[in-house]
């Protein structure tokens, strides 16, 4: 007992008179300490009864907070008081497989229990595999105070060994707000204590959780086998438990690891009997324990043989619900007023309004007095209803109303999910943590996900994984070496269909260890022997360049050091090495002679030393020793995403065509040819840069591909070799990925040449690539841009026309042609531009051309399904664009032949959805959908996007086996909505105009 008391005349002794009773009854003594004893006294008292404590001891605080402060309540449980900050307090280990990190404040279970998140002697731990076996390296528990942490690792260490534990940067603070700061703390692993029983707890009259004081060695194959020989041990009321039966569907070993050398690691146990336990008093008996079989830990101490009691509480009646909360987050809480059973709720039927609820969304929490539904995406703002069955019982048995049916409120959630943290798990796997839980559907769509490396290449997603409501895992097969990487989140949706505004993050990677893949035969060039070694990564060049960083292997075995006069070139984009040696060297194969060379001369392995380097300052674990293999057909070929175009500022026009490894040689010039349009355009610059080709082009074509854009399209491609000499096998190029530029670097800007300061412009069709066009009759004015634009992107308010003789030009409407934007004029519009001078004669007008902040127009959209804006120049803005046009009376004639049957746009017509282009696409008669097709009463509603100037557009209630497009563009469907966002500014209305549903 402990109480307050001290030596100051103002302490009373009221507590500790009170509790001398109590503890003269069970023969314990009362430790004053608290209110009014000096902090020398306090220390010696906590000392004291720490001293005496076992894993069984009860110690009874009197008074309260009031006189024993919290501080010695928690030191006297093991604990330090937290300080509220994101910093681990301490890391010690407690035998000789397990640590215990305490934080200090509490942290997320999630990242917490993530063993990818520790690592011990500078190797991070593995966690289990996807499918479930216990075959990591250990396993983490966050333990109820939400502040420790114990690891439990699947290989012992020994007595007195020393090793380094660190926590990385991935544990977040309870409420996901901050991240825990990195620390490391070295460890001496040793025990000298038996293991026991910490814990007997009885749920209701079946369930029945044995905790033990730290892991306990079970020798068995599976987490089955291992329950069950526990079973044939441990005795409930002098009946073993294998005896009384338990269901093996609703027991299981908790917080177990499959141990390194076979067999398992228990820290705890739960058994759902077959037969109800008696209320009152039971016992729990456990016999001695033996070394490598069972009940013994790590280091070999057993537990020793002891009954504990127990009890269960005698519960009738029907259960009763207290409270129901729930939210359009999609997270209900419905409170019991006691204990629900396991078994019965996995049996029941739980509908939320009408709806089915997920098993896997249905978990028992608080005690088991509280079923907690997750990831539910059928909550209503208003009113909701949730209906379980009569299946349904508590923990004794008793079993709920007929059928239970229950009502909550939930609010409109219109707060938009955010990325909160994008952290690098490990070499393969980056985590995105979102404000909130999100639509898993939608959350684990790879397509909303875009990772590039710090060159701008596209890194492959093979899955994103779900860790929590709000936790995802994006996973790549590639590794993730330490470079820098940016992640785009887009389109990611909460559970009440709010729709996150667009995030990219900048991140590193993990620190991979650089590794060799293989090291290749080059064959001779000028007599001299030639090696290629190929990296599995970038690397520092600074040291893959030095010759001491290798070393060979004679044809006796012996490692030799290179020639000091090889000379070795490395690749462009530093993953690979070439060593040409001396002519008095030459490759070849352990034990065999080469006629007029020694042993000593040839060379048979490269060993490469532990001082290369990746880009990111990595080392090699240690030396690394390959044989040197015979030159084959390259493994190496083109990207799935392989031509790139660019033009920076005044710099030339170029094509990159990517390849998948380092090159060497790349053919001749002529044989690199490209079709812009229906010109087939060669190459002038050919030159191979690490893993692509750079091509360039002479002026002229330059500007064909330009003015082609997206639409290029790659036709022959010359003799490739990679960096080891090795033929690179040529692919065909009708695959749709060569039928069009992947990622196009280059924004729309005006194309235009001016003469005196004014815009060159043709009448009619005499225009050329970089005249505008004026047709007075119909009203057109044509604007002209360096690449092709997309067809959704124009608007009749682009760009302002301000005739000097007349006023302002009204524009109707704005279409798309290639790389031109056709303005036509309103009827008054154009009787402005055709006014003439005095008696009919020819008048000049100078128009001037105002581009508005407004305007939306991008390029036409890539194949990696990116465009890029058109960004006025400050040298184009106010009234410094302008061009003359002299109109006559016959240019305000149609002519003949300008008009033919059908060509005439009627009122109300506009470009319809379903008319977007694709790189390559071509247009054919009858390809567009018109909206209201299959006519569907659906509604729609539109937010902002997250770009300016950008639409997000929800269709309602249309059928989920539809397709349903929105301006040209797919949707996803969403929790029964119908996504997607749109580059323009739209109502209502006009998006609903836009909507085709097929």
């Amino acid at each position: 007992f402990v109480a307050a008391g001290g030596d100051d005349s103002t302490s009373k002794f009221a507590d500790a008179l009170v509790a001398s009773a109590a503890a003269a009854k069970h023969g314990a003594p009362v430790v004053l300490t608290g209110l009014g004893a000096n902090k020398d006294n306090v220390d010696k008292s906590v000392k004291y009864v720490k001293g005496k404590m076992g894993d069984n001891t009860k110690v009874t605080i009197v008074g309260g907070t009031a006189s024993v402060s919290e501080a010695i309540e928690k030191d006297l449980k093991g604990e330090k008081e937290s300080t509220g900050k994101a910093d681990v307090q301490s890391i010690e280990a407690l035998n000789l497989n397990q640590i215990k990190v305490v934080f200090d404040g509490k942290v997320d279970e999630d990242t917490a229990e993530d063993v990818r998140n520790y690592e011990l002697d500078g190797t991070q731990l593995k966690g289990e595999s996807k499918k479930g076996e216990k075959d990591g390296d250990a396993i983490a528990d966050l333990q109820s105070d939400e502040r420790t942490v114990i690891i439990t690792l699947a290989e012992k260490e020994g007595q007195e060994k020393e090793k380094t534990l660190k926590v990385r940067k991935g544990i977040l603070t309870a409420d996901k707000s901050k991240l825990v700061k990195e620390k490391e703390v070295k460890l001496k692993f040793k025990d000298t204590t038996a293991p026991t029983i910490k814990k007997v707890e009885a749920k209701g009259n079946r369930k029945v959780t044995i905790e033990f004081s730290e892991a306990i060695f079970v020798d068995e194959n599976t987490q089955y086998d291992a329950l069950n020989r526990l079973a044939e041990e441990l005795e409930i009321n002098d009946e073993t438990i294998n005896k009384i039966g338990f269901e093996a569907d609703y027991s299981e070993v908790k917080n177990s690891i499959k141990a390194k050398d076979g067999g398992f690691y228990v820290n705890k146990v739960e058994y759902y009997l077959e037969e109800k336990l008696p209320s009152g008093t039971n016992k729990l008996y456990t016999p001695d324990g033996k070394d490598g079989e069972y009940l013994a830990d790590a280091s070999g101490w057993i537990i020793k043989e002891k009954t504990i009691d127990f009890k269960i509480g005698e519960v009738t009646g029907k259960p009763k619900v207290k409270t129901v909360k729930g939210g359009t987050d999609g997270k209900i809480y419905i409170n019991f007023d006691r204990a629900m059973d396991k078994k019965s709720l996995k049996e029941c039927e739980i509908r939320l309004n009408e709806d089915v609820v997920s098993a896997d969304k249905i978990e028992l929490k608080e005690g088991d007095t509280q079923i907690k539904l997750s990831g539910v995406e059928n909550v209503r703002t208003g009113s909701n209803t949730i209906e379980i069955n009569d299946k349904l019982k508590d923990a004794y048995g008793n079993k709920i109303e007929d059928e239970l049916r229950v009502t909550f409120t939930a609010s409109k959630d219109e707060v938009k999910p955010k990325v909160s943290h994008v952290l690098t798990v490990d070499d393969n796997t980056i985590r995105v943590i979102y404000s909130k839980d999100v639509s898993e559907k939608v959350a684990k769509e790879k397509g909303n996900y875009t990772l590039r490396d710090s060159k701008g290449n596209k890194v492959t997603i093979d899955e994103v994984e779900k860790i929590a409501g709000d936790t995802y895992d994006v996973i790549s097969s590639e590794k993730l070496d330490g470079s820098k990487y940016t992640l785009k989140v887009e389109d990611v949706i909460d559970l009440a269909g709010n729709v996150m505004d667009d995030y990219t993050a900048t991140i590193k990677g993990s620190e991979v260890t650089p590794i060799v893949d293989e090291v290749v035969d080059m064959g001779k060039a000028d007599k001299k022997e030639r090696i290629a070694i190929l990296f599995g990564q970038e690397m520092k060049t600074s040291t893959t360049n030095k010759v001491e960083n290798y070393k060979f292997k004679d044809a006796d075995g012996k490692v030799r050091d290179l020639p000091s006069d090889t000379k070795i070139t490395t690749s462009k984009d530093g993953k690979a090495a070439r060593l040409e040696l001396p002519e008095a060297y030459v490759v070849g194969k352990k034990g065999e002679k080469v006629a007029n060379k020694s042993a000593s001369n040839i060379v048979t392995a490269i060993v490469v030393t532990k001082n290369v380097e990746s880009a990111s300052g990595i080392k090699m674990d240690a030396d690394e020793t390959h044989d040197i293999k015979a030159s084959s057909i390259s493994t190496v070929k083109m990207d799935a995403e392989p031509m790139t175009l660019i033009k920076n500022g005044t710099d030339d026009l170029k094509i990159e065509i990517k390849y998948t490894g380092s090159l060497d040689k790349y053919g001749e010039e002529k044989d690199y040819q490209f079709k812009a349009g229906d010109k087939t355009i060669t190459a002038n610059k050919v030159n191979a840069k690490g893993d692509y080709i750079e091509v360039k082009f002479a002026e002229k074509d330059a500007d064909l591909i330009e003015r082609a854009g997206v639409d290029v399209q790659l036709v022959s491609v010359g003799k490739v070799t990679d960096f080891a000499g090795r033929t690179i096998e040529k692919e065909d190029l009708n695959k749709d990925k060569f039928k069009g530029i992947y990622h196009n670097e280059i924004a729309p800007e005006l194309l235009y040449e001016k003469d005196k300061g004014y815009i060159n412009v043709e009448k009619d069709n005499k225009a050329g690539d970089k005249d505008w066009a004026v047709n007075i009759a119909e009203g057109k004015i044509t604007v002209k841009f360096n690449t092709k634009i997309d067809k959704n992107s124009a608007h009749k308010n682009d760009f302002t026309f301000i005739s000097n003789q007349s006023s302002t030009l009204e524009v109707k409407s704005a279409e798309v042609k290639d790389n031109t934007i056709i303005y036509t004029l309103t009827d008054e519009g154009t009787e402005r531009l055709q006014k003439l001078g005095k008696d009919k004669s020819e008048l000049t007008h100078e128009i001037t051309v105002k581009p508005q902040d407004s305007q939306r127009i991008e390029s036409k959209e890539d194949l990696d399904g990116n465009s890029k804006k058109f960004e006025i120049k400050s040298s184009e803005k106010g009234e410094r664009l302008k061009f003359k046009v002299t109109v006559t009376e016959a240019d305000t004639k149609v002519k003949p032949d300008a008009e033919k049957p059908g060509d005439t746009e009627k009122p109300g017509d506009t470009e319809k959805p379903g008319d977007t282009e694709k790189p390559g696409d071509t247009e054919k008669p009858g390809d567009t959908e018109k909206p209201g097709e299959d006519a569907v009463d659906f509604t729609v509603e539109v937010k902002p996007g997250a770009i300016v100037g950008t639409t997000i557009v929800i269709v309602n209630d249309v059928d989920a086996s539809k397709t349903v497009e929105v301006d040209g563009k797919n949707t996803r469907n969403v929790n029964g909505k119908f996504v997607t966002t749109i580059n323009k500014t739209l109502t209502d209305e006009q998006a609903k105009a836009l909507v085709v549903i097929k």
